[in-house]
């Protein structure tokens, strides 16, 4: 019988929160009128964006309202035509929602349209035109927002490595070596050369001003050799998945993570091309 009552009690629990959730997230609407505000130009540094809509009132009740895309133009970070498309590369957390209630005493307030820009990596700039979509409308229906990435610098081109290595009894020798970067169709993703036969002997992805490059991955060149790129910690060859660098300008980059590119040799052992310690620098050859 226990068992019972409180089977009964849970369930008369979960109708009383069940109203309550209800209440909570359906405001009473009324008919004031809403309009889109402008904003400044928005700096593309993460991917979601917040578009301002307001009453143009005050009122005790929420207004419901919706909101379209109608057309957008714009360029990637490699100069490209870049066009969204709707529910693809930009998305409305929700294209539906409640403006208001607007109390009258701080004309700042307002609601906010989520907009999601999925390759926000991709994009140098945006302009987007969007509309208001409902029954209690102002005058300011359409509005066109842009958006600009931060400054991204260029990555492709040939690159010096100058760094070091602990060869024993031979003491500290130095190592320099080059990087070819090169672009392809993806605007994130870039080919590594290190022997110079193939500009994708390795694929790296783009992060604003950060390259993250594959290493999982072995080249084999012409010559049979097994090329690799590794982290280095400044002492030892670390098989990590990923190496980074991190562009400082157009023309230098650092290791954060550390270098090493070389290939196995017939005894078995890492001939080293090119190495970099944690922070150390690359430079623009051309």
């Amino acid at each position: 019988m226990k068992q019972i009552r409180y089977s009964i009690l849970t369930l008369a629990l979960l109708v009383v929160l069940s109203s309550c959730t209800e209440d909570k997230f359906t405001p009473e609407t009324g008919n004031t009128k809403v309009e889109l505000l402008p904003a400044e130009t928005f700096a593309i540094e993460d991917s979601y964006f917040y578009l301002p809509v307001h009453q143009i009132e005050s009122s005790n009740t929420a207004t419901k309202v919706g909101i379209e895309l109608l057309s957008s133009t714009g360029t990637d970070i490699n100069g490209n035509p870049y066009e969204c498309k709707d529910d693809s590369t930009l998305i409305f957390t929700s294209k539906e929602i409640y403006v208001g209630p607007n109390s009258g005493e701080n004309s700042d307030t307002c609601s906010y349209f989520e907009v999601r820009l999925p390759d926000y990596r991709a994009i140098d700039e945006l302009s987007i035109e969007v509309r208001l979509v409902g029954d209690n409308l102002g005058d300011n229906t359409t509005m066109t927002y842009t958006f600009k990435s931060v400054e991204q610098y260029r990555m492709d081109g040939i690159f010096q490595t100058y760094g070091e290595y602990d060869a024993g009894d031979q003491g500290m020798v130095a190592i320099d070596g080059q990087i070819i970067i090169s672009t392809t169709e993806d605007p994130l993703v870039y080919g590594i050369s290190v022997t110079g036969e193939n500009p994708q002997e390795f694929t790296a992805e783009r992060f604003i001003n950060r390259l993250v490059i594959n290493s999982a991955n072995t080249y084999v060149a012409s010559d049979g050799y097994e090329w690799n790129i590794f982290q280095y910690d400044g002492t030892n060859i670390i098989g990590a998945t990923s190496v980074e660098l991190v562009f400082l300008n157009d023309n230098e980059f650092i290791a954060t993570s550390g270098f090493f590119a070389g290939y196995v040799n017939e005894e078995g052992y890492y001939a080293i091309a090119s190495i970099l310690s944690p922070g150390g620098q690359g430079g623009r050859v051309r």
